[in-house]
């Protein structure tokens, strides 16, 4: 519950920052979770 309710305010806060930033994290949390597991 408070995992999902962080993630909402992470989303929230990253639209109000700017969509370009949000696809950026996007695209590097999904490099940064192929590459651990490649390491695996």
């Amino acid at each position: 519950m408070i995992f999902t309710l962080s993630v909402a305010e992470f989303f929230g806060l990253s639209q109000y920052c700017g969509r370009f930033h949000s696809l950026f994290f996007y695209l590097w949390s999904i490099s940064f979770r192929s590459l651990w597991i490649v390491s695996f």
